[in-house]
């Protein structure tokens, strides 16, 4: 099953609609910063399964890249 990032297909809508997390302090073993929340969803023709694919990635900095900090599945 095919997914496709949603800032790809409707690059404006994205821009206005990201949202992200910010955390001030580290919380249970996850770093103090600033997370941003992409969405994917199945671009299969004719697909009707309803399934999102949320991908959390931190915030670059000169001593942390923007990594990948985990995928999240619903659906």
């Amino acid at each position: 099953m095919p997914f496709a990032h949603f800032y790809e297909l409707f690059p404006e809508v994205a821009r206005e609609e990201t949202r992200g997390i910010v955390l001030l302090q580290d919380v249970d073993g996850l770093p103090a910063g600033t997370y941003t929340l992409t969405e994917m969803f199945c671009d299969e023709a004719g697909c009707d399964c309803r399934r999102v694919v949320f991908q959390v990635w931190t915030e670059g900095t000169p001593e942390r890249p923007v990594e990948l900090a985990a995928t999240i599945n619903f659906g």
